[in-house]
């Protein structure tokens, strides 16, 4: 689980330098190139626009992985039950009417056309 989420880190990482790079590069760059004279402070500005940007990245996805947890294990395993109890009653009722030998032909089941083309 733990590679997956770093694979994903990573994949995240290497998208970012990329297509936001091609969007935010030129207003990042026009920027830099208007307030600073030295490549070293250019490099550092850049640089911490890029860490802030994955620090704020990095802060929503763990918002969201909590707020999901959060959602899972209050409203969707309360949920999940009565779906389980439904569906095993949904399946007993089933078993009761092929048992008694019942058939219930559906209009959309019993069509003689051939659904694959």
């Amino acid at each position: 689980m733990i590679k997956v989420a770093i694979g994903l880190f990573v994949l995240g990482l290497s998208f970012g330098s990329g297509p936001c790079l091609a969007s935010c590069g030129p207003l990042l760059l026009s920027f830099i190139a208007g307030t600073r004279k030295n490549i070293f402070k250019s490099l550092l500005t850049y640089t911490l626009f890029s860490v802030s940007r994955i620090a704020v990245y990095v802060l929503l996805s763990l918002l969201i992985y909590f707020l999901g947890r959060f959602v899972f294990t209050k409203v969707w395993v309360g949920f999940l039950r009565y779906l389980v109890m439904l569906g095993g009653i949904f399946i007993i009722i089933l078993g009761l009417i092929i048992a008694l030998g019942k058939s219930y032909k559906f209009k959309w089941c019993g069509s003689k056309k051939s659904v694959l083309i």
